[in-house]
């Protein structure tokens, strides 16, 4: 399933028409732009996980008006995300020094 479909499906949006779809799927990109900035990397969305729990989200309220509460909702979230994104780079930082040493 793509991440349009997977938008629709938690925007409850059953119907199709290309007006909807092209309303999404730039929503989908600009979510995309917001959240890689918000936590620092470029992140796959359609895998399974935390990032596309936030990433659903965030398209929610995005699309009920309400995009600026996001952050105050889900920060921890966000932060225990970022967290974790700072663990994996230093282990792959010491991987790589190990492997050049």
């Amino acid at each position: 399933m793509d991440l349009l479909d997977r938008v629709k499906r938690k925007l409850k949006v059953s119907w199709s028409d290309d007006d909807t779809d092209i309303e999404l799927a730039d929503m989908i990109e600009d979510t995309k732009v917001d959240l890689n900035q918000l936590l620092g990397a470029e992140i796959d969305y359609s895998a399974p996980g935390p990032a596309r729990d936030l990433f659903l989200n965030y398209c929610l309220y995005k699309h009920n008006g309400c995009g600026d509460e996001f952050k105050n909702v889900y920060l921890a979230d966000i932060i225990t995300y970022q967290n974790q994104l700072l663990v994996e780079r230093k282990m792959q930082d010491a991987d790589d020094e190990e492997e050049g040493a």
